[in-house]
């Protein structure tokens, strides 16, 4: 068997995203936190698929919850519909200090 070629491009540490915690109180009690990682570090590979694999948002955030209540969490955001979803996103980018559509950097 050949033997296989490190890639050059291996990250040398883990990634580690910034967290924010934000409660949604119109819709969940005040002490049901979301603990998400940073708006602002949403990786590249999954802002391109955006507009071509629906849900690649949506499931990354799932996969990089954090907390006591993961399912819990994983149960709110998968309920959630309409206007609720617009103000899920809006108070993470608003916890983050993202702004829609302008990138971080």
């Amino acid at each position: 068997m050949p033997e296989s070629k490190k890639s050059k491009f291996t990250r040398k540490k883990k990634v580690v995203y910034d967290r924010v915690r934000f409660t949604l109180p119109d819709l969940f009690d005040d002490d049901a936190e979301f603990n998400l990682p940073s708006a602002r570090q949403v990786p590249l590979g999954v802002q391109r698929k955006l507009n071509s694999e629906p849900g690649a948002m949506e499931n990354w955030l799932i996969e990089n919850l954090m907390g006591d209540d993961i399912e819990d969490q994983r149960t709110a955001i998968d309920e959630l519909s309409g206007e609720e979803i617009r103000e899920f996103v809006k108070t993470w980018q608003k916890a983050s200090k993202a702004d829609a559509g302008k990138s971080s950097r």
